[in-house]
C-alpha cells in the first residue's frame, strides 16, 4: 500500500528531473498569447475534472484510481515534451524550374533544353527564435511558375503542431493576414514550402513558424 501511495510522488519527481536535465528551455513551454493561455487552462481544468469527478465514479480501488489520474497528466506531458526533445531531420533539394522547350533544327518539333532555369531568389532573411531556440535562413524563390519558401539549414526547437506562414509584416509574430504554407516538415535541415497559386509574394514580408495548438510564435524571418 505504501508503494502505491508513493507512485504519484515518484512520477512527479521523474517529470521534474526530466525538465531540469533536458535541453528544453522551460520558458519555451509557456504560451505567449491569450489564446494559448486559455488552451492550457482548459486542459488543466479537464485534467482536474477527470481526476476529481470522473475517476472516483469509475472505480473504488485506490491503485486503479491513482493510475487513471496519472494517465492524462502523462499524456499531456508527452504531447508537450516529446516534440521539444526529438529532432526531425529533413533534407529536400532546391526546387527547379521547368525545362524550356526550344525548336529542334529542321523544324521537326520542340525539344527540351538540357537544364532547367535556375530559381530566381526574391528575398531572404535569417531565422530568429521567438521565445524558442531557432537558427537558419528563410529564402523566397521563384522557379518557372512556382513560388516557394525554402527553410535552409534550419535548426529550431520542436513544438506541437507547427505551421509555416508567409505573413505581410516584417518581424510579424502572428499569422494575421498570412498565407498557410503547411506544416513544418522538420526541425533540422532544409525543406521547401510552395505558395498557393495566385499569392503575390510582394505582399508579404516575413516567414513565421507558428504553434497552432497553443497560438504561440516559434520563430520568424524577415525577407529583404
Amino acid at each position: 500500500m505504501r508503494s502505491r501511495r508513493l507512485l504519484p510522488l515518484a512520477v512527479a519527481a521523474a517529470v521534474l528531473a526530466l525538465l531540469v536535465l533536458s535541453p528544453v528551455e522551460l520558458s519555451a513551454l509557456v504560451p505567449r498569447t491569450a489564446t494559448g493561455v486559455l488552451t492550457v487552462l482548459a486542459l488543466v481544468v479537464a485534467v482536474l475534472v477527470w481526476s476529481r469527478l470522473v475517476v472516483p465514479r469509475l472505480t473504488r480501488r485506490r491503485a486503479v484510481r491513482g493510475t487513471l489520474r496519472l494517465l492524462p497528466v502523462l499524456a499531456l506531458l508527452a504531447v508537450l515534451l516529446v516534440p521539444a526533445l526529438v529532432d526531425r531531420e529533413v533534407d529536400e533539394g532546391l526546387l527547379e524550374g521547368v525545362p524550356v522547350a526550344v525548336p529542334m533544327a529542321g523544324g521537326t518539333g520542340p525539344s527540351a533544353s538540357p537544364a532547367p532555369p535556375a530559381p530566381e531568389r526574391l528575398g531572404a532573411g535569417p531565422v530568429r527564435g521567438v521565445g524558442h531556440r531557432a537558427s537558419g535562413e528563410a529564402v523566397l524563390y521563384r522557379a518557372g511558375g512556382t513560388t516557394f519558401v525554402r527553410l535552409q539549414d534550419l535548426d529550431v526547437q520542436g513544438a506541437v503542431d507547427v505551421v509555416v506562414y508567409l505573413v505581410p509584416g516584417a518581424d510579424q509574430t502572428d499569422p494575421e493576414g498570412g498565407v498557410d504554407l503547411g506544416a513544418l516538415k522538420g526541425t533540422r535541415g532544409s525543406a521547401n514550402h510552395v505558395l498557393p497559386p495566385g499569392v503575390d509574394p510582394a505582399d508579404h514580408g516575413a516567414v513565421l513558424l507558428w504553434c497552432r495548438a497553443f497560438s504561440t510564435p516559434i520563430a520568424v524571418a524577415t525577407l529583404v
